[in-house]
């Protein structure tokens, strides 16, 4: 994948946001793609991952690969140079925002998948 995929794919994630709110406070923390390369915890193989997103005062960022867990979104610790624990992967983009940056309400009978 290139950056300009990554891209395009961010955008189409935004638009399954049924938020607005939501939606434009994604979009405050959105990056220029950055490929990055992290290792598997439980083996030697490497991943690639594209930092999406990056809080401006914190460690935390959002990052997509395509192999490792079987969700493709994840949260992780920049300094970090690993995928992270299964619990930090999600199925959507919408799903790694809510649990590492949103701070508004949710609606009811919310799930992250």
């Amino acid at each position: 994948m290139t950056s300009a995929d990554i891209s395009h794919l961010v955008r189409e994630q935004i638009t399954l946001i049924t938020a607005e709110d939501r939606a434009l406070a994604l979009m405050d923390y959105l990056v220029e793609p950055e490929l990055h390369i992290r290792t598997w915890n439980y083996g030697p193989e490497e991943f690639q991952c594209w930092v999406v997103a990056r809080a401006d005062m914190g460690q935390w960022i959002l990052i997509y690969a395509e192999e490792g867990f079987s969700d493709s979104w994840g949260i992780v610790c920049e300094t970090d140079s690993d995928l992270g624990m299964d619990s930090q992967w999600f199925t959507t983009l919408d799903d790694a925002f809510v649990a590492a940056f949103w701070t508004g309400p949710l609606p009811p009978g919310y799930e992250v998948n």
